[in-house]
């Protein structure tokens, strides 16, 4: 099957020329964290696309900023490439969507939630391989900290839980837009959450930014229902006893879908690395693999980076030490395919090396505390036995 098969056609669009305040508002009303931009008139020439979080961190006047300042260039697919291809190149890309196109011209978009429906899950998947600690906020937090942790985690939304850890509903990049549209007294609000507002984000909480989200509990979890709520939310949410104990995404199940390969590492990043740089840090990844592959057979390793710029604290900070490594802050985020389990970590830290090093002492910690238990697992049946 090709992608001009499964692509959407119509296509919603942004001209370079709008203002970000339109651009927020047209991702609120169709809950969209990107948009393709277009340069003309109606159907105008394709230039690129508009993703929400950049959208998030700028400092700017919404009403008065145009978005051609925020565009960005992604990978696109062609109109012949097959399903297998768009898999790898979404999962790849950084982006939960891509453009097609037909020699340089605009012809549709397929988003990660399009491709699962065509993705063959030659066996029903076990519920326990998506279960793991999410990340949760208590109602009662406030808007600083929910941007702290998911920059902190690099993820895009948090399950929100009342006084009983029992879940109320999702936070994520879409429920900034309705704090970001509506100024509250005193200055204006111009974004820039990280830097400009971090220190009144304190007084707004988090439950009135909430969002609805689809809620299945363990016991009545499927592959097949998962694909069908998906195509019309943003995740699910799993529960045992009303409490989170899991997320899944399409992104999630898109992960299934990718073939094995001899070294099974997928590495996910929208902004320019240093190729010095990118190569080092590949290197500690492939190094991870090789080390632990046999012992704990590894499927498949998806690593997401994401870079931020320094706020204005940081560069400060950096210029007094006139240290160049607080320009950008690295957020990675990532997950480790066994046999028998999924593993889960995230890191962030000013250099990319160093949230590397983070990041895979985390998976080492949870490797070998698997490994105990099954050691103890094992010792327990042998006691067994002799008795």
């Amino acid at each position: 099957m090709k992608v001009s098969e499964v692509m959407k056609k119509n296509v919603v669009c942004v001209n370079e020329e709008d203002a970000v305040s339109k651009v927020l508002a047209k991702m609120e009303a169709g809950s969209m964290h990107q948009l393709i931009v277009t340069r003309g008139e109606k159907d105008g020439e394709f230039v690129g696309m508009i993703v929400l979080k950049d959208l998030l961190v700028a400092e700017c006047d919404p009403q008065k900023t145009k978005i051609k300042k925020f565009i960005v260039r992604p990978a696109t697919l062609d109109v012949g490439d097959s399903l297998e291809d768009a898999v790898v190149k979404i999962l790849n890309s950084g982006y939960k969507a891509l453009p097609v196109l037909k020699d340089g011209e605009l012809q549709g978009i397929v988003s990660m939630t399009d491709l699962i429906k065509y993705v063959d899950y030659s066996e029903e998947v076990d519920v326990e391989k998506f279960l793991g600690k999410p990340t949760n906020m208590k109602d009662t937090d406030n808007l600083g900290k929910a941007l702290s942790l998911m920059a902190d985690h690099n993820i895009s939304r948090l399950p929100v839980v009342n006084y009983e850890d029992k879940l109320v509903g999702v936070f994520d990049a879409l429920s900034l837009i309705k704090f970001l549209k509506f100024p509250c007294d005193g200055p204006p609000r111009f974004s820039g959450m990280f830097a400009v507002e971090k220190g009144s984000l304190k007084d707004f909480l988090v439950k009135d930014y909430l969002r609805p989200t689809v809620v299945m509990t363990t016991e009545e979890f499927s592959v097949k229902k998962a694909v069908s709520s998906l195509q019309s939310h943003e995740e699910i949410v799993l529960t045992r006893k009303d409490v989170p104990v899991g997320v899944i995404t399409a992104k999630d199940l898109l992960e299934l879908a990718v073939q094995e390969e001899e070294m099974p590492i997928y590495i996910s990043h929208y902004k320019k690395i240093d190729p010095m740089l990118y190569g080092r840090f590949e290197d500690l990844l492939y190094t991870f693999v090789k080390r632990f592959s046999k012992q704990f057979f590894i499927q498949k390793f998806f690593i997401y980076v994401d870079a931020y710029e320094a706020g204005l604290g940081d560069k400060k900070f950096a210029k007094k030490f006139d240290d160049k490594k607080y320009n950008e802050k690295f957020s990675l985020r990532a997950r480790l395919i066994t046999a028998n389990k999924f593993f889960a970590a995230h890191s962030f830290a000013w250099d990319l090396i160093d949230a590397t090093h983070l990041l895979l002492e985390k998976f080492e910690k949870q490797l070998v505390k698997y490994h105990e238990k099954g050691l103890d697992v094992k010792k327990q049946r042998k006691i067994k036995q002799r008795k």
